[in-house]
């Protein structure tokens, strides 16, 4: 019951940031629309029939039993964590849900090990990172090393911890992997024409989610500048920013009320942090497979903070060259944004929790 109370009173409330900022609405979904038809549907829908098509072979099993030796070594999960992980590198959200789902539908993983695999390949894409942020909202390609590398690199030690306890814990799931099944015969064009209707219904959806959360965070945001007085532009300017905690690109958009070093600070936090429409999407690719999410909120966090951690030691070791003048370390007021980003992520958890418990009572 409160979840679905829940559910009705965010319902109310998009349908009333419409009807009184419809402007902002428009312009908002017109934006989302844009950025996944230039970035998200790009670089996700031919990977995603690739890798359909792949499991429609069986291929995916038998690569993931040649790599099972070395990702349990160093991982701990079975080979089909590799596979799933090198995906979500290269393509981006929330293409790692939807091959640990599809697998764990298959039968070639347990339920414990692709609940923690979920967490651990949910990571961003290059082209995202590069194109869109870099590129698009940072203005120099230059800066794109600031943000792949301390968000690969957050990821892939998280993977590392998680896996490794997850052996000591399930032993047995962890080294099991099902044989395919390559006795019947497969048409191509049956197999692919599955391949194209799945990558379409998931790239439907993912658009879908990133509308909706724009809509809601740009409305919201609207609605709080209405309330606000006029003269606290700052406080209106650090609402934008906590915003991104809905929707990944909102943030990111309105980041460049900050300066450079911060900025870097901000958008390595969001981009791993990836915002409730991510995890969203994540919880709806796992529902068709009912696999049950686990920790995905405390996990992204996490790898939020780390990322945030890299990046600063990355920029103290390598400075950041802004027209032939370096900038200096962050200082200490730099990391307010993300200070007031993670307490609006904590408030969050917090009624998450509550309703949770409340739930389960």
């Amino acid at each position: 019951m409160p979840k679905r109370l829940f559910t009705i009173l965010w319902c109310c409330a998009l349908i009333l940031l419409i009807l009184f900022f419809p402007n902002t609405a428009l312009a908002s979904a017109s934006s989302a629309i844009s950025s996944w038809l230039s970035v998200v549907l790009p670089s996700l829908l031919p990977f995603c029939i690739a890798t359909s098509l792949l499991e429609e072979c069986g291929a995916v099993a038998l690569f993931a039993r040649w790599l099972q030796p070395i990702t349990t070594k160093i991982f701990g999960f079975s080979g089909a964590f590799s596979y799933a992980f090198l995906a979500s590198c290269l393509s981006g959200y929330p293409m790692g849900a939807k091959i640990t789902s599809e697998i764990y539908a298959n039968g070639q993983l347990s339920q414990a090990e692709a609940s923690k695999m979920i967490n651990c390949t949910s990571t961003s894409g290059p082209m995202y990172l590069v194109g869109a942020v870099a590129i698009g909202m940072l203005g120099d390609a230059s800066l794109a090393k600031y943000l792949l590398i301390p968000h690969y690199l957050s990821a892939a030690l998280l993977a590392i911890l998680v896996g490794r306890r997850f052996r000591k814990t399930c032993p047995q799931s962890a080294a099991a992997l099902a044989r395919p099944d390559l006795s019947q015969p497969i048409s191509f064009g049956e197999a692919l024409s599955h391949s194209v209707a799945k990558g379409l219904d998931s790239m439907l959806a993912v658009g879908g989610f990133m509308v909706i959360y724009a809509v809601f965070a740009q409305g919201l945001l609207c609605a709080l500048q209405a309330i606000l007085p006029a003269e606290s532009e700052s406080t209106r300017q650090l609402l934008s920013l906590g915003l991104g905690a809905l929707e990944m690109t909102t943030g990111c958009i309105h980041s460049n009320i900050l300066p450079l070093p911060q900025r870097i600070l901000y958008l390595c936090g969001i981009t791993s942090f990836g915002g409730f429409c991510i995890q969203s999407q994540t919880a709806a690719l796992c529902a068709k497979s009912k696999l049950p999410i686990r920790g995905l909120f405390w996990h992204k966090t996490l790898q939020g903070l780390l990322c945030v951690l890299f990046a600063g030691i990355l920029m103290l070791a390598m400075p950041i060259q802004n027209a032939g003048t370096p900038c200096r370390f962050p200082s200490a007021s730099a990391y307010l944004p993300m200070s007031i980003f993670l307490a609006v992520c904590a408030l969050f958890c917090l009624l998450l929790s509550r309703r949770k418990r409340r739930s389960r009572g």
